[in-house]
C-alpha cells in the first residue's frame, strides 16, 4: 500500500541521514526533498486515514532531522496548498 510505501522511505532517509550526519549531501538533499514533497501532498488526501498517515510520516522525518529548517517545510504546506480556481 501507499502508507507502507512511505514508512519505508521515510525509514530508509532517516537511516540514510543518520550514516551521512550530512543533509547537505546532494544525493540525500534530493532523497529528504521528495519525500517532504510526498508527504506533504499526502496531508491534503481526501481520506482521514492517509492525512493520518503522511503525518505521522512527516512528523518522524522532522523529528529525526533537526537540520531541516521548519520555515523550508511550511513554505512547502503552503505552495502545495494553494487554491487554484478556473
Amino acid at each position: 500500500s501507499l502508507l507502507n510505501s512511505l514508512n519505508i522511505q521515510v525509514s530508509h532517509l532517516i537511516l540514510s541521514i543518520e550514516k551521512n550526519k550530512n543533509i547537505h549531501d546532494i544525493e540525500v538533499k534530493k532523497d529528504i526533498t521528495y519525500t517532504l514533497q510526498r508527504l506533504v501532498k499526502g496531508l491534503s488526501s481526501s481520506r482521514e486515514s492517509a492525512r493520518l498517515g503522511f503525518a505521522s510520516c512527516l512528523v518522524q522525518v522532522l523529528a529525526q532531522s533537526p537540520k531541516i529548517q521548519l520555515q523550508d517545510v511550511m513554505t512547502l504546506i503552503e505552495d502545495s496548498t494553494k487554491l487554484t480556481g478556473t
